[in-house]
């Protein structure tokens, strides 16, 4: 059966082996200065105090009923303590991949409606400067001063590269969904909007790219207030922006786009470890990894640090795993029969436990270093790899049983949902090598 649907299909050449039953689990802290903090782990996500059988869930209402629930989301906030980037943007993705499933475009016309207020939001718009005085096309970051171990300092505004990229994602695929499909034409004109949107936002941070050899990634730009400046973005910063540009450069055509994204692909798999048939690498390379000393003038506002060494955990490891998937289907780096198996196994031995729970990080450890049984109410966030789930069968039947009881979601939790919806309706194709285009 042909798994995954490409430029090239391929089919598999063996069979995914028994799942590795590890007894490790979840929850960490991510580094004490890492981007991501609390924001991506948005609490609002109930636990269920029953979970029904799969096969009886209506997905469709259940995630209707849970974005009825959110209200309006974060729509109509700017992104100064990181709810666009790291909740809103959740929100406009569940709503295209919700489109992708049942050509409804009652979706299409709720992402309009947020994706409207959240360009209202941009700097250009509301008149406000970043920490270099310019009010450019894009959302700006702070935090505020008496901010414990801040990673913008003395309460300066500047643009992250992981943030513009989680927002001006969704933006690029609608233009994406719309410019691949005539019979969306009366969208034609939002679509240009949009995507014209998501490549201003992006260009913010062209001054912050740098290439070496075949390779390419983004880095924390030398004299702004981030607290690790000069310093390259960590792998799901600098994939996540890849995966935002692939869906511009599919929307356009436009050649500078597919050098980049080929290069942060290239970059990704030079670090990546085989380790027992499953991939593992880390959170960070290069000097974020290592650290630097005084001597070698890396950064301005960190003079020298000791390196973060850890893995990657799961829900940075989804953007990763994400953006694989997508860019094999568009043809570029990476291969079914290798790199997606791989994956799969990383998945499947891994991070999913014979237990249910989900261990923290890509190596199969868990953040205490395996010696709790207890489950962290965040594995409901391994439900972000679903695009994994026909070669991880495991991976469907474990979000499910987490989320078919819940009454509230929070914005990463809704995506999850969506990615339910989708991934129930092809889990069986109709027909051999009928793997649907979700690009």
């Amino acid at each position: 059966m042909l798994l995954f649907s490409s430029g090239k299909p391929k089919r598999w050449l063996s069979l995914i082996m028994s799942i590795l039953m590890v007894n490790t689990v979840l929850i960490t802290s991510l580094p004490s200065k890492s981007l991501v903090a609390a924001l991506e782990n948005d609490p609002g996500s109930s636990v269920p105090e029953n979970s029904m059988a799969c096969e009886i869930v209506d997905f469709r209402a259940l995630f209707d009923q849970l974005d009825q629930k959110g209200g309006d989301w974060y729509k109509n906030y700017n992104n100064e303590a990181g709810y666009l980037a790291f909740r809103e943007a959740y929100v406009m993705q569940s709503y295209l991949l919700m489109y992708e499933t049942y050509r409804d475009t009652c979706y299409l016309e709720k992402f309009i409606d947020h994706a409207d207020s959240v360009l209202k939001q941009r700097d250009s718009v509301r008149g406000v400067t970043d920490y270099r005085g310019l009010s450019l096309p894009a959302w700006r970051r702070t935090n505020e001063p008496g901010t414990p171990n801040p990673l913008i300092l003395d309460g300066r505004y500047a643009h992250l590269v992981v943030e513009t990229a989680s927002i001006a994602y969704p933006f690029a695929w609608f233009a994406r969904i719309v410019k691949n499909d005539p019979e969306l034409c009366n969208y034609e004109r939002k679509a240009d909007i949009y995507v014209r949107a998501a490549a201003d936002a992006v260009a913010v941070h062209d001054d912050e790219w740098r290439e070496s050899g075949e390779e390419g990634c983004y880095i924390f730009r030398k004299g702004s207030p981030y607290w690790c400046d000069g310093v390259g973005v960590p792998f799901n910063q600098n994939l996540g922006m890849a995966r935002t540009l692939l869906k511009i450069w599919q929307a356009t055509g436009e050649a500078k786009y597919l050098d980049r994204i080929t290069r942060i692909a290239r970059h990704f798999q030079e670090h990546l470890t085989l380790a027992a048939d499953c991939y593992v690498w880390n959170y960070w390379y290069g000097h974020g990894y290592n650290g630097w000393s005084v001597e070698q003038q890396v950064s301005d506002n960190t003079p020298s640090y000791g390196g973060y060494k850890k893995y990657e955990d799961f829900r940075h490891g989804a953007v990763a795993a994400d953006f694989v998937v997508l860019a094999y289907q568009a043809g570029i780096a990476f291969t079914e029969d290798v790199h997606i198996y791989r994956f799969a196994r990383t998945l499947e031995n891994n991070l999913i436990r014979g237990d249910g729970g989900i261990n923290e990080f890509v190596s199969g450890l868990s953040a205490d270093g395996g010696s709790s049984m207890e489950k962290g109410n965040n594995s409901i966030l391994i439900g972000l790899w679903m695009r994994y789930h026909r070669v991880a069968p495991s991976l469907f039947d474990n979000t499910c049983q987490q989320v078919a009881g819940l009454s509230t979601v929070g914005a990463p939790g809704l995506l999850v949902v969506a990615y339910l919806n989708w991934a129930s309706k092809n889990r069986i194709p109709k027909t051999p090598g009928s793997y649907p285009q979700n690009n």
